[in-house]
Parts: C-alpha cells; structure tokens; sequence
C-alpha cells in the first residue's frame, strides 16, 4: 500500500472547501506558478475564483494517475494498493501552448511510502508534461583487449537509446552499477626483448616490443676499429668493415690501398682518450678521419709496411694546477674579453699524443687542420632552472692568447668544439632569458600544488599549439616565448583569464626554428599582480628544424604503492615524431616533477622517495612537455 499528497502554501483566496478542484498549469515556476480554476465549479462559502487565473506557489509531491490533470488541493490525501501508477501528466489549459521552460521549471518529485526509485524523466509529448519513470535499455558492451600503450576494458552493459542515462552496470539485470574506471585495465607496457637487438638501423640499435615490435629508445651505434674482410694484395684493393661493437650491425667500408709488394700486412692506427679524475666524457673523431689530419706522408708509408701509429687525447682536470698567467689571461677574457658575461666553470688540460712503434712518442700543440671535439656538461654545471637558458662554450689558452671557441651543436648536454691548438682550456657558461617578474619555478618541485605543467606540439605549417594544467584560485594566465638561440629573451605574447580556455596557438612561426615557452599563473591582489606558479620552460621544434620532438613516453609504472622511507626508481624511455631525426635536447631529456612534495619526493634523475602517507602523482616530462603520469600511493 502506498500514500501521498500533494502539498501548497495556505492563500486568503483558496480554502480547503475547494477540495478535488481540477486546475490547468498555465506555466511559470514552483515558486511563481499560474493555475486557472474552472468556471463552473464552486461550493462553500468562501471567495468566488472560479474561472480566473491565479498565481500561487505549489510544491507537487504526488503522481497521478495517467491521463488525469494535476489538482490543486490542500488537504487531499489518496492511498491505493497495487503499483506505483508509470506516467505522471500535466496538462495545459486550452490555447496554451507548454514550452521547454515550462519543462525545467516545473519542479515534480515522486514520494511514496517504501518505493525507493525516483528515476524520471520529463519531457513535452502531445501538449503534456509527461514523467517517465526510466527503465533502463541495457546494451553489452564486449570487453577490449589492453595494449602495450593504451588501456582496454572489461565487459560491461550500458544504458543506450533516445531515453537512455548512460549508466554502466557489470550484469546484465543492471543491479550493480559501475563507472568506466571499474572495468578499466592497465596498458600492458612494452615487452621489449633484451636478448638481442631487433632494430638496427641507420641511426642506431634498439630493443623491439614481442608484442607489438615497436622499438624502444635508439641507442647510437658504436664503430670498431675495422676488420680486413678481404686483403689488399700486390694489385688489387682490399676491404676493411667497420661494424658496432655492440649489435653486430655493418655500418661502413673501407677500401685498402694495394700493397705493390708481398710483404707483411700494413700496420693499425688507433685512437685512445685518457682521462684523468674529475673529468666529463670527451670524444673525437675516427681513427682514420684523425689520421689524414695529423699523420704526414712519411708516417702514412710506415704503416703501410706494418708500423703501428696510436694518437691518444689526454684530458686532465687542471684546477688546481692550472698555470697563474693562463688564469690571468682567461680572467681577463671573461671580464671584458671574448668571453665577457661567461663564468668560468672547470679549467681542462687536452694534449694530444702520438705514438710510433709503440715507444717513439711526440706530443702536437698544434694541428694542420681542425679537430672536432665533444665534451659533456659536468653533472655539476647543468642548468636547473626551467626559467633560463644556459649557454656553454670553452675558452682556449695558447701561446698566451685566450679565444672563445662557441658550442656548435644543439644539444644542452654537450660542448662541441673545433681546435686546432692543445693545451688549456676552460668550459665556461653563461645565463640569459629569464623573465624578471615571474619567480623560477624549483627544478625539481617537490612542493606541494600548484604544478603547472605545460605541452607544446606544432600544428599546421607554422604554428605552436599550447596547452597547460588548470590553477586555482587564480585571476588569469601569461604565456612567455623566445628563440631557442641563447641570445633572446622572453617576451609575453598572451594573456589568458582564468575563466577562458587553457590553450592558445602561436602563429606565424618559421619553420626551421626552435622555439621555448612557459606559462606563469597569477592572482590579482589589491591591485597587483602577484604569480602564483610557473611552468618549466619547454622546448618545440618545427618541422624543418635539425631536430625533432619526443611523440610520447613510456615509463616502468604508472601506479606504485611505497612504505614511507621506501624508493622507487623511474625508468622512462621517449618515442619521437620523426624516426629520421634526434630528439631535441635543450633541456634535460627528460625532467621530473610531483605534485605533492610532502607525500613523495622525486630526484632529477627519476628516484622516487616515499614522505609521507597519501595519494599524489609524479610527472615525467620531456622537452616539449611531452608526460607521463604516475600515480604513488604512500602507505
């Protein structure tokens, strides 16, 4: 058995003799709603309203039968057995016509002793206001595989159709309902066989997916020294193979000049670096590319009759020992000489050697022609902070006179340089386009929010499209731009309301540049604005630029759980837009961020350190802002 009423506020013009009067809605709202009485109906002795139309507020709190009007009636009150009628009407009055405001305003609740849905839905159907109660249309939805980088789901039913809520259930009588994240799985992750080297291409060697044979990160191959696949003889050439030392794969031919005699087989020429304590990685060319440059016609013919030649570049950290006047002659530069507005960061002494026979050895100060050399940034000299750029180049001390020797590639993690003169040298840096009004955002943040994390990718033929992460409380948004030269600084070319949309897309751009960004959030405060975060810079690389920007990243995990105290170590590899091309790197490869500092902390190399318990997430971002989300849960 069910009971209800339909309830109004009390009104000098209606009384409760007026009980079963049967009233046409004339639209408005529940709290301003226009009724007409009918004409021909009245009794008692109160106030004649009979066929005029009123406004009073009334609150409906019962369904009715289908087909019948709603009545206005104060103390009415109807119980019934059986089942809760379906179709609740309301019905116009002759000559008015309902409209979909009358429909949102119309404010008409079900309330029923022991009946517990109250799943309608309203609609304009013939002139009435009808009130469905919903029955769900439950479609199967098959379960989709997972793959190795996107998420699958599990089989679930789904209220679909003109009438349908969009509800998910996991059976099939929709008794247990869901949402997407209950039949969500995890991406697979790459299955990247370590065995062996399944690409070996142009560019280098990388491990290949068992799954889906895409390849991890390509590692630059490593040339040997050469083998003889076939011997030079008295007429004819020879051929020597170079292949990389690591995968095995063949990446060049040599041709061996004939021998004209028959004796022994020509001597080596190899190359060694030596390099002392505190020293960063440094390389040179090939053993035959050094060859032609510092090897005279005599020493050539020597090892064409069987004599062994090794050149060897000997680097030494010269800090302590570096000579007082090459210090005075490099101090000087970098006051107000060709290194002016550098500072010095390590001083190196680079010697190069050559050795005859194996015993007959001659240092050479200075070459014929210039020798390329590359030096990696000293962990200790990186940039840390995303608000500036970091430039490197290395001063060189000889036969007292200092020259700066610019970087000549485009990578933030190395100095290369062209010399033709050894001794000192000096690697030097200098700092430039940080914009004044915004604070550096930490490098990395293991503060909690705001992180403002920032994405740029090139859309179109000259063009930058940005995106970026939501602040709160804040009053708008400035974006920042420069050229990735070294030399420009940041200007702001846009600013944003809080209440518009996060992104915006540079136009006009040239296509062999590359350009950086960042994105400052500020509040405005008596007055003043004051910046509440900024993002790290990021990097993008147009389309005919020398190099290209990273696609996406994959990383070990995506959801961790730790004991606090408890570390994790983040292995994340980058896939790039072009295949052909190297990423671009004039930031870190790759940077590390957590939104919550107090519950998980994360190094610049990816260490994860539980702080305290809690949910957060750590962001993985290459240079183009390019993420990975991984969600850490601190027990």
């Amino acid at each position: 058995m069910y009971a209800g009423s339909i309830h109004g506020t009390e009104c000098d013009f209606l009384s409760r003799d007026y009980e079963g009067i049967e009233a046409k809605f004339l639209g408005g709202s529940v709290d301003n709603m226009k009724v007409e009485l009918p004409a021909t109906y009245q009794q008692g002795g109160g106030p004649d309203y009979m066929g005029k139309v009123l406004t009073t507020p009334i609150y409906f709190g019962q369904p009715v039968k289908q087909g019948t009007k709603i009545k206005v009636d104060f103390s009415w009150t109807e119980e019934w057995d059986g089942e809760l009628p379906d179709v609740p009407v309301v019905q116009a009055a002759e000559g008015y016509t309902l409209t979909e405001t009358d429909l949102a305003n119309l404010d008409i609740e079900v309330i029923a002793s022991g009946y517990t849905d109250t799943e309608f839905q309203k609609k304009i159907e013939n002139g009435v206001i009808v009130l469905y109660r919903h029955s769900h249309n439950l479609i199967k939805k098959a379960a989709v595989p997972a793959t190795c980088e996107t998420q699958g789901t599990g089989e679930y039913w789904k209220c679909e159709g003109t009438d349908g809520c969009g509800k998910m259930f996991s059976d099939e009588a929709g008794t247990t309902e869901i949402t997407l994240d209950d039949v969500k799985t995890d991406a697979l992750g790459h299955n990247y066989d370590t065995s062996t080297w399944g690409y070996k291409g142009t560019d280098g060697h990388a491990h290949t997916c068992s799954r889906c044979g895409e390849h991890d990160t390509v590692v630059a191959h490593t040339e040997d020294s050469g083998t003889k696949t076939k011997l030079p003889t008295e007429t004819e050439t020879g051929i020597c193979t170079y292949k990389c030392t690591v995968c095995g794969k063949e990446l060049r031919t040599e041709t061996i000049p004939a021998t004209g005699t028959t004796g022994d087989d020509k001597g080596k020429i190899s190359t060694d670096i030596e390099k002392g304590e505190n020293v960063p990685t440094v390389k040179i060319p090939a053993s035959n590319e050094l060859a032609n440059i510092l090897l005279t016609p005599e020493e050539k013919q020597q090892v064409e009759k069987g004599t062994d030649i090794r050149i060897v570049l000997k680097v030494e950290d010269a800090s302590k020992n570096v000579s007082g006047a090459d210090k005075v002659l490099i101090e000087s530069a970098l006051k107000n000489g060709a290194a002016d507005g550098y500072s010095i960061g390590q001083y190196l002494d680079i010697n190069l050697i050559k050795i005859i026979g194996g015993n007959n050895s001659s240092r050479i100060s200075k070459t014929n022609s210039k020798i390329k050399i590359a030096i990696t940034v000293p962990e200790a000299l990186r940039n840390t902070d995303s608000g500036r750029t970091r430039t490197f180049a290395v001063i060189r001390v000889h036969d007292g006179k200092a020259e700066l020797l610019n970087d000549i590639d485009s990578s933030a993690d190395t100095i290369t340089i062209e010399t033709d003169r050894f001794s000192t040298y000096g690697i030097v840096y200098k700092d430039s386009g940080a914009a004044p009004t915004v604070t550096p955002s930490p490098q990395p943040t293991n503060k909690p929010s705001p992180l403002l994390l920032a994405t740029g990718k090139q859309t179109g033929k000259n063009a930058i499209k940005l995106n970026w992460l939501k602040c709160k409380n804040i009053s708008g948004y400035e974006v920042y731009s420069s050229y990735c030269d070294g030399k420009s600084n940041y200007k702001k070319v846009k600013t944003i309301k809080a209440t518009g949309k996060r992104t915006w897309t540079h136009r006009k751009l040239k296509k062999n540049r590359v350009y950086k960004y960042f994105i400052a959030a500020y509040k405005m405060e008596n007055g003043k604005k004051i910046t509440i975060a900024k993002s790290p810079v990021i990097h993008v690389a147009m389309k005919n630029a020398k190099q290209t920007n990273v696609k996406s990243i994959r990383a070990n995990k995506t959801k961790i759980t730790l004991k606090k105290g408890k570390t994790f170590q983040i292995k994340a590899k980058i896939k790039r837009e072009n295949g052909k091309k190297k990423a671009l790197s004039h930031a870190a490869k790759l940077r590390y961020y957590t939104d919550n500092g107090k519950i998980a902390a994360v190094s610049r190399k990816g260490k994860i350190t539980a702080k305290g318990k809690g949910i957060c997430r750590i962001y993985v971002i290459a240079n183009n802002g390019v993420s990975k989300k991984i969600k850490v849960t601190v027990k």
